[in-house]
């Protein structure tokens, strides 16, 4: 599943996966880009892997994900994948490969695999600290739902079928990155085996301000949240013993 998100460049990604892997393409589109649509519609006609979703524009990166899993729920696919024009196509061969001895993978923007030139490069393309940023927020993410994962808010994941009917996705209503938190976070609450994949984000598709500033947001959300859900435990009052005198000496 592939959201358009208004990029004229849809075009040269979905050539990407295609060439890429043996799949069929969903591409969620907003139904008032009409120049996106038009491009992508024209594209569909002459590759019958590409299936069109359109869908109101806005309610976060959350909702069109949902929305476009459900569709492959709903037709009867066994494996699902999330990915956008900011995940290199070229790493979907290696994706699919760890969901043969996973649930759920995850293409981690964070993982210590990833390589230090590559990361490097990120770096340097975001002057901003955008990487490092999104880095603290998912490792904040990571210790207070105590998920086993380097990169929580990455859009680009493969589910197995069982996965998503066994955490309930057709019920969640999150919305953002904090979708994306749900479903890993279910996932590994309901014994699924979760995999991490490295990928590397670069050069115009790296970090946005927006994007890292989101994944802050979720990250003090859901510490706030669970922090206000853990229950006060209070033992009883002790107060200090008196010390006693010995030869005038304490």
């Amino acid at each position: 599943m592939v959201p358009a998100h208004g990029r004229s460049a849809v075009i040269g990604s979905l050539r990407r996966v295609l060439a890429a892997a043996p799949v069929e393409v969903l591409v969620v589109l907003e139904e008032d880009d009409h120049a996106v649509t038009d491009l992508v519609e024209e594209f569909a006609r002459s590759h019958l892997e590409v299936h069109l979703l359109h869908r109101r524009r806005g309610e976060g990166v959350g909702t069109p994900q949902r929305e476009g899993l459900l569709w492959g729920l709903e037709r009867g696919y066994q494996v699902l994948v999330t990915m956008d024009l900011t995940h290199p196509a070229e790493q979907l061969p290696a994706v699919l490969a760890a969901l043969e001895d996973a649930d759920l993978v995850l293409g981690s923007r964070h993982l210590a695999a990833a390589t230090t030139t590559a990361l490097a490069v990120a770096a340097a393309d975001d002057h901003r600290l955008g990487p490092l940023l999104s880095r603290a927020g998912n490792a904040c993410l990571a210790a207070v739902l105590r998920l086993p994962v380097h990169d929580v808010t990455t859009g680009f994941r493969a589910f197995r079928r069982e996965v998503l009917l066994g955490i309930g996705i057709s019920a969640l209503t999150s919305r953002g990155s904090s979708f994306r938190v749900d479903t890993a976070h279910r996932a590994h609450q309901g014994g699924y085996r979760l995999v991490e994949v490295p990928v590397v984000v670069t050069g115009e598709r790296g970090a946005t301000a927006a994007g890292v500033r989101e994944v802050l947001t979720t990250a003090l959300t859901t510490t706030m949240t669970r922090l206000r859900a853990r229950p006060c435990r209070r033992g009883p009052l002790r107060l200090p013993e008196r010390s006693t005198r010995v030869g005038g000496l304490r």
